[in-house]
């Protein structure tokens, strides 16, 4: 049964206190309404004031609940299997069929962070959970506070906690704290197996060695219970030792080392420990890793798409006391712990579509955040040709890939072949068809005005989606490419047709076309009309996507058209492969011809060369300058050739010729070849420490501290420094912090760091161009650390009775009575009747009588009494307007010179006069007896 309470029940003493300030206030006001309308003012006026102050109280009307909402918070980390194990799902299976169907049910998933999986609601039925946090941790303190904000107010409110109970993060303690009385806290502990647990706890290194010099790797093992095992260790992916150990139980762990030499180049050594124990319950946290930085000569990396090329070059950097590794495209490492272990990277002629994504972008981190070198050769398939054009590469070298004075190239007709079949709306993240609706955009903002770009959208037909369209119509064309959507069968030979049907006719010099599709073309004769483009000018290249593509098809169109053929595997390289070609088909950004190299300025990186006695280059690149940079060799039409720069912690170099047999020819049995090259090289090379400047780095529950000491040339301690720090994590996302000084020269920061693998860090002074770099490894997740994997927090919870034990899945829906009641509150509507209160009586105020409710009100059925003090009132208003005839009576002229006498019909009455008062004329004299009658009746009453 409902009731009505009060929010506020004190602000109802605002009421008799309101009123009677009303009533005073109506007793100082004079009014002249009638009594009756005077009555029904009031009353609207007292009623409005007696509303408002309900709904300032909170007047809202109560009904008991008898509901109960229960908020399954499940453990979704590693520890337990993740959210989808087979005891979670069971469970919540059993619970949802004894759910009463008034009652509510919802999920909230947790491991490193909290997810809501479910809103409550009555169709709660269980099954499995979606939702997937980071599961390299537990914070229980997260879910419960997630989950109390779910909760209906009114309705009974439980909590059933699905975990082991081990938290890496948060406290649970405080959570359930903070909680209010009446949430009612069910555990039902996931028990793990009570299997024997090894583990390796750490692997310690020097920070620094010195290249040939010996070191010792430590690592430091735990287990739960005496077992063999076999202890392995690895640099990089290579077996160095390996060893059998056996395990005693105990509080401290056992020591195991190992004895290395480091090699002589510089870098980054990566010490893997892996430990192989038997019948083990946790694998996941039987391996470790650590970084050494290893002092020596400078180490550099050359890639090329031919590496037999570089042999010259190679032999000059190793005779210069460089230590270098040569190879194709894919030695390139994937990720920076493996680019950390080389100073300087070269790339020579090596397109970009040879790259993933996450290359580029990891080389580009290394080199602006971590202090690493980069250094870019020319050739056909280099720069912008190669397919650099707005790429991560792009941004931290000092040359821009556009050609800004382009009047001198040739026009272009490039006609895109895009497959629209529905296959090509297949792809993880952005569909395949909007990653090559975006790179036919990008390759539009490359084009000149003197160029045209047409766009063919093909199934089992053939339309045009963008006809030949001027290079400088960028949103005409972009807004045509937004019709283009996926659908139909694949047929690339009607598309052939129209585009050549179209380029036969151009104007423009030169004429390609790209054909891009990810399935099996028709049994039609492609070569024979590609032959036939070809034989008119019409370049073809053809571009695979995927797995199921018509490579073989394919391949024979391009060399039958004098294309390239492009088999991508990942569908985010089409935009590269697309600028690739763009590129390409203006053969002018490509300049071969005989040159003599230009000194403009000074650099330390060109002492001692000669630019008249160097012999000349046969070809080059065509790029732009970019401001900031330094370009101190120029070709003769003023392009750049040499040009370097600071990017970040690290430095780039670019030369739009190249260093092999191709253009460089006649520099191989050049003297100045060596010395040059090694000063270059040498240039993109981090600063050596000085001893300056020293960075470490470890983890510690979670975060990663960094620590640097300071000096100055003296050796004494740097006060007052503004430090800071990068730091690049396994996921290849960079954070800056701020190192606070903690003490004499130190300075020290943290962030956190709970994802698995290298955190790699660069630290340096705000004045000072010198950087130490720091690293370390979180080897596996929080989870798996210690061989203790009680749940201290909830078993304290358990004992205190603010957290009970859940017996079985048909306990969880059982109601405690302990609910509450749900209140609707009135105050809205309140507030709405006041207004109508006030405005009514207003209008009964203000508002004129009509005149059929005047005369309906003046005839009574009885004629009322009239009050004595009205009477005179009356009496006084009718003498005043009652017409008076003058004693003598004039005559009445009827015509001019006629006298007539007055008529026998006027009504005579005597005239009265008062001799002290003569009475006034008009209707002046009637105002000034009513109001004088008026004064005498207020003056009575």
């Amino acid at each position: 049964m409902s009731r009505l309470v009060f929010e506020q029940p004190a602000l109802l003493l605002l009421l008799p206190l309101c009123l009677t300030l009303a009533w005073w206030i109506e007793q100082r006001t004079k009014t002249r309404l009638m009594p009756g309308r005077w009555r029904a003012v009031r009353a609207l006026r007292w009623a409005a004031i007696t509303v408002l102050v309900l709904a300032l109280a909170g007047l809202a009307a109560e009904r008991p609940e008898d509901r109960l909402t229960v908020i399954f918070a499940v453990d979704g980390s590693r520890s337990v299997g993740g959210p989808r194990g087979d005891e979670i799902v069971r469970f919540l299976g059993e619970a949802g069929q004894h759910r009463p169907r008034s009652d509510l049910g919802g999920v909230v998933v947790f491991g490193g962070e909290a997810m809501v999986d479910r809103f409550p609601d009555d169709g709660f039925r269980g099954g499995e959970v979606a939702a997937r946090p980071n599961p390299d941790a537990t914070d229980l303190e997260a879910a419960v506070r997630l989950a109390r904000g779910l909760f209906p107010a009114g309705h009974e409110k439980r909590l059933v906690l699905l975990t082991d109970g081990v938290e890496t993060q948060g406290s649970i303690e405080e959570a359930i704290a903070a909680a209010s009385p009446d949430l009612d806290v069910a555990w039902l502990e996931l028990a793990s197996p009570d299997l024997p647990e090894a583990l390796i706890e750490q692997i310690s290194t020097p920070e620094r060695v010195v290249a040939g010099q010996p070191h010792r790797v430590r690592v430091a093992v735990q287990a739960s219970r005496e077992m063999n095992a076999t202890l392995r260790l690895y640099r990089g992916s290579v077996p160095v030792a390996a060893t059998p150990v056996r395990l005693e139980p105990g509080t401290s762990p056992q020591i195991f080392a190992f004895d290395q030499i480091a090699p002589p180049d510089s870098g980054a050594i990566l010490y893997r420990a892996r430990l192989e124990a038997e019948d083990d319950g946790s694998p996941e946290n039987n391996r470790a890793a650590a970084l050494v930085r290893v002092e020596g000569r400078p180490s550099a990396l050359l890639i090329d798409s031919d590496p037999a090329a570089l042999a010259p070059l190679a032999a000059t950097l190793n005779d210069a006391g460089f230590g270098t590794d040569v190879g194709g495209p894919g030695a390139l490492p994937g990720s920076l712990q493996g680019l950390a272990a080389y100073d300087t990277v070269v790339l020579s002629d090596v397109a970009a579509t040879h790259f993933s994504s996450a290359q580029l972008e990891n080389l580009a981190t290394w080199v602006r955040d971590l202090g690493g070198g980069l250094s870019m050769l020319g050739g056909p398939d280099s720069f912008g040709p190669g397919g650099y054009w707005r790429t991560p590469i792009e941004e931290v070298l000092p040359l821009s890939m556009e050609v800004k004075d382009r009047s001198y190239l040739p026009s272009v007709g490039l006609v895109l072949c895009i497959d629209k079949s529905g296959s090509m709306a297949g792809h993880r993240g952005e569909s395949k068809i909007e990653v090559a609706k975006a790179a036919a955009v990008a390759v539009a903002e490359l084009l000149e005005p003197m160029d045209q770009l047409g766009v063919i959208g093909f199934d089992a037909a053939a339309k045009w989606i963008v006809p030949m369209t001027s290079g400088s119509e960028i949103e005409s064309i972009r807004s045509r490419l937004g019709s283009l959507r996926a659908g139909g069968g694949t047929d690339a030979y009607p598309a052939l047709e129209l585009a050549s049907q179209v380029l036969a006719t151009s104007e423009t010099r030169v004429k390609h076309v790209l054909l891009v599709t990810d399935g099996q073309l028709s049994a039609r004769d492609h070569e024979g009309l590609v032959a036939e483009m070809s034989a008119a000018g019409i370049t073809v290249s053809t571009v695979a996507v995927g797995t199921d593509a018509d490579v073989y098809t394919l391949e024979r169109i391009a060399r039958v058209g004098d294309g390239s053929f492009y088999h991508s595997y990942d569908a985010d390289r089409i935009p590269r492969i697309f600028l690739r070609e763009a590129f390409r088909v203006a053969r002018s950004w490509v300049v071969e011809e005989p040159f003599q190299p230009v000194r403009r300025g000074g650099h330390p990186a060109l002492r001692g060369f000669d630019s008249g006695a160097a012999p000349p280059l046969l070809g080059y690149v065509a790029a732009s300058e970019k401001p900031g940079a330094e370009h101190p060799l120029t070709t003769p039409r003023g392009d750049p050739l040499l040009s370097l720069w600071r990017v970040g912690l690290g430095k780039a170099v670019a030369f739009t010729s190249d260093a092999k047999g191709r253009w460089a020819g006649r520099w191989l049995g050049w003297p100045g070849y060596e010395p040059f090259w090694a000063s270059v090289v040498r240039y993109s090379v981090r600063d050596p420490a000085s001893g300056r400047l020293r960075a470490s780095a470890s983890v510690v529950d979670g975060r990663l501290r960094l620590a640097a000491d300071f000096l100055d040339e003296r050796g004494a301690f740097v006060h007052g420094a503004q430090m800071r720090a990068r730091v690049v994590g396994p996921d290849g996302r960079t954070s800056e912090i701020e190192l606070m000084q903690e003490g004499p020269g130190r300075y020290e920061g943290e962030i956190e760091a709970t994802a698995e693998g290298p955190y790699l860090a660069a630290v340096a002074a705000e004045d000072d161009a010198e950087a130490a770099t720091a690293m370390t490894v979180v080897p596996y997740a929080q989870e798996f650390r210690g061989l203790s994997r009680a749940p201290v927090g909830l078993e304290r919870l358990v004992a205190s009775g603010r957290v009970r034990r859940l017996d079985g899945a048909e306990d969880v829906f059982l109601h405690r009575g302990t609910g509450g009641a749900v209140r609707w509150p009135l105050a809205p509507w309140l507030l709405v009747a006041a207004a109508a209160l006030l405005v009514l009586e207003v209008a009964a105020r203000k508002a004129a009588i009509p005149d059929w409710l005047r005369r309906s009100a003046s005839k009574p059925a009885t004629e009322p009494a009239v009050e004595p003090r009205f009477e005179a009132l009356q009496t006084a208003r009718r003498r005043a307007v009652r017409p008076r005839v003058p004693s003598v009576e004039p005559a009445i002229v009827a015509d001019e010179g006629t006298k007539t006498e007055p008529s026998a019909e006027v009504e005579r009455e005597p005239l009265t006069a008062t001799p002290t008062s003569p009475e006034p004329a008009g209707a002046s004299a009637y105002t000034s007896r009513l109001l004088e009658a008026k004064r005498r009746l207020a003056r009575r009453g």
